[in-house]
């Protein structure tokens, strides 16, 4: 049975560090991208809503500025045309047995964030 060889410390240390670097490099990457920036303001619009909403929101929606029920509207003084479609998001629930949360949300965030960014 072999073993692996021991490092030393200068070579620990280097490979470390260029883990650091990398690890740097894809953060100043993603941080410029567009698809993060998008992500970013839709999060600072609908900074109350959850993960998962904000994701859908930003699928089928982009642009919008204001989400609100149907009733809603007219308390901003707005009112909803007759044909316009809305955005379905998520309803809060408490979990009945501690399983939604990972055997339903989880599963259709992942779908959701692979459908956002082609993954």
């Amino acid at each position: 049975m072999k073993c692996k060889a021991r490092l030393k410390s200068g070579d620990l240390t280097a490979k470390i560090t260029k883990h650091i670097q990398d690890l740097a490099e894809a953060t100043d990457k993603a941080r410029l991208s567009k698809a993060m920036t998008s992500f970013l303001d839709i999060c600072s619009r609908f900074h109350q809503y959850s993960y998962g909403n904000v994701l859908i929101i930003q699928m089928t929606r982009p642009d919008a500025t204001r989400v609100a029920g149907y009733k809603q509207w007219p308390k901003f003084n707005r009112y909803v045309k007759k044909g316009e479609k809305g955005i379905a998001i998520l309803a809060p629930a408490k979990p009945s047995a501690g399983k939604f949360l990972h055997d339903g949300t989880w599963s259709i965030l992942n779908l959701i964030v692979k459908r956002l960014y082609n993954t």
